[in-house]
């Protein structure tokens, strides 16, 4: 009760060609090939990501908890985590603390929260605990293909880099 949902359907004239649905969005650098990990309990709020990641180029991890966020850090090197603050079991302000002060800077992925929680209060919370920001729901579209385009170029500048200065 009191949920309010908004969404937009692209419509396109009869006369243009039919879009190839879920295409990567011209606006990520080509090649982007970024690591995502989605840490969210809810089923709906998880197909709602994944979608939308997608429709970005860009295949993402699943875990359900922050004892299975910090699990999958360990063995992967992700670009970005994004990491539901409240879930069951350890949350994501506590995993996020875990992964801050378990892994050294190179192995450190950004880390935005996901939370309905859209306060000055919420954001400080989220930053406190070593988030480097956070997104809220219901996921907006555009702030997620900034955040993603944002971070593909900076991965693929550290790429660049990193290939230039080893032989």
């Amino acid at each position: 009760e009191g949920t309010q949902f908004r969404f937009t359907v692209p419509m396109g004239h009869a006369q243009e060609p039919a879009a190839t649905p879920m295409a990567p969005s011209p606006t990520l650098p080509a090649g982007s090939h970024l690591r995502v990990l989605v840490a969210e309990d809810n089923v709906v709020n998880r197909k709602v990501v994944l979608m939308l990641l997608k429709k970005l180029g860009v295949n993402a991890d699943l875990v359900t908890d922050g004892v299975q966020a910090i699990a999958a850090v360990e063995e992967n090197r992700y670009d970005l985590v994004l990491m539901d603050v409240e879930m069951p079991g350890m949350d994501g302000l506590a995993a996020t603390r875990e992964i801050r002060s378990r892994f050294p800077l190179d192995r450190q992925p950004a880390i935005f929260g996901l939370t309905a929680h859209a306060t000055t209060e919420y954001r400080d919370i989220c930053l406190g605990a070593g988030m480097d920001g956070y997104l809220t729901k219901p996921l907006e579209p555009g702030r997620l293909q900034e955040l993603v385009a944002e971070l593909s170029a900076q991965s693929m500048s550290r790429d660049l880099t990193s290939s230039v200065a080893t032989p």
